[in-house]
């Protein structure tokens, strides 16, 4: 089976502590075959970038934080009320808020855990996003193929996409997939994350895609 993905699938690859890494996991357990455009290499490069730099900034500052004298870290709850306290953009807190179950389940795992326990927790996490993720992506971009460079506009079909809530960049990366698929007899898996997105495409009766799939598609032993 082959597939096409959405930038949101490498992403969750990339990230250990994304909510939705053992899913991505899973897409590439799944196919023999992974395509993506350039337009979404382009995306996940500049998302990859901004997340962990986002994500790296929480934990230094968490690590500092840490004191005999202040346990507003001492559960996955109070960590998240921390949070929701500090001056980051509505964007950027989103981005830790949806990473801090995985990092407490993969480097903490204990309800009210110590001073020494939260640093290598934090430690553990940031050699992770220092190293581990860098490498991650090298590994999975690796394995994937680049579509050749789309052409056709498909001009009819963009509009119904705008009119229904699709819009850049997710338009024109739909629009790859469709005109790479048109171009391989049009047994391709289309795969995004993004629920909105994905609600969007499935109303585009003129996509031939094999089947569009969505995290929903994807289950682990740990739902």
């Amino acid at each position: 089976m082959e597939s096409f993905i959405d930038t949101n699938i490498l992403i969750a690859y990339t990230f250990h502590i994304d909510s939705l890494h053992l899913k991505a996991k899973e897409v590439f357990n799944e196919y023999q075959t992974i395509v993506y455009s350039k337009r979404v290499k382009l995306e996940s490069d500049f998302i990859f970038s901004k997340k962990r730099n986002i994500l790296q900034k929480f934990f230094e500052d968490l690590l500092m934080e840490i004191t005999y004298e202040n346990s507003n870290w001492s559960s996955l709850k109070n960590l998240k009320k921390l949070l929701s306290k500090k001056d980051l953009s509505e964007d950027d807190k989103r981005q830790i808020k949806s990473s801090l179950d995985s990092f407490w389940a993969k480097y903490v795992n204990e309800q009210f855990p110590s001073n020494e326990t939260m640093h290598y927790a934090i430690f553990g996490c940031l050699d992770d996003l220092d190293i581990c993720s860098f490498l991650r992506k090298s590994k999975i971009e690796k394995q994937i193929k680049i579509t050749e460079k789309r052409i056709k506009p498909y001009n009819r079909i963009n509009r119904k996409l705008n009119r229904i809530g699709v819009h850049f960049p997710d338009d024109e990366i739909v629009l790859d997939a469709h005109d790479y698929n048109l171009k391989n007899n049009d047994k391709l898996d289309f795969i995004t994350f993004d629920s909105n997105f994905y609600n969007g495409i499935n109303q585009i009766k003129e996509f031939s895609f094999n089947k569009i799939k969505c995290k929903d598609d994807f289950y682990t032993r740990f739902n």
